[in-house]
């Protein structure tokens, strides 16, 4: 009865054996009775009446209110952004053994939302990225060969993708003999 939110955290903490980190603007009390209700519902429960929110990170829980956890996610995804903003373009040859060039493309453009640049197009036809560089998907039919500009972590999306889809077609040998 009438115990602070904090300390009640911690007594789910300490029963279950978890590592918790809770914020410095958690406050307020409450008054719980709770028979047979597993930990994970009362954690629920008390982080729905205070307008709090989990967050896990590994083996940790960040217990915060509600637009401090927002706003936490909202810079990290700012940061990564950024990061991928600032990648090094870079322009990778992929040269393709069984599949289409024409199929992969429609793959890739479909899934990683690549641009793609018509034969001869300039880096200026091809899909903007917020930072200003192009990432771009162009093509050689004739050599079956795929030219793809992207950033670093793209192009090693790209060619587990590529490694996936240009695997060769079973076939079925048919072999007859004519015997007289």
């Amino acid at each position: 009865q009438n115990i602070t939110t904090r300390e009640a955290l911690n007594v789910i903490a300490d029963f279950t054996n978890l590592n918790m980190v809770i914020s410095d603007t958690v406050t307020g009390n409450l008054t719980l009775r709770l028979k047979d209700v597993p930990w994970d519902q009362a954690l629920q429960i008390i982080l729905d009446s205070r307008g709090l929110l989990q967050q896990k990170e590994g083996n940790v829980i960040m217990v915060a209110p509600r637009d401090e956890i927002s706003a936490r996610q909202k810079d990290t995804l700012t940061t990564q952004k950024l990061i991928s903003d600032l990648e090094l373009m870079q322009t990778e040859a992929f040269p393709l053994s069984y599949a289409k060039v024409v199929d992969v493309k429609a793959v890739l453009s479909g899934t990683l939302k690549l641009g793609t640049a018509a034969p001869g197009a300039t880096a200026t036809d091809a899909t903007k990225s917020a930072g200003g560089a192009a990432e771009n998907i162009a093509f050689d039919t004739r050599t079956n060969t795929m030219y793809v500009t992207a950033g670093l972590t793209k192009l090693a999306q790209v060619r587990e993708i590529i490694k996936k889809l240009d695997i060769p077609v079973r076939q079925v040998l048919i072999e007859a003999r004519f015997v007289e």
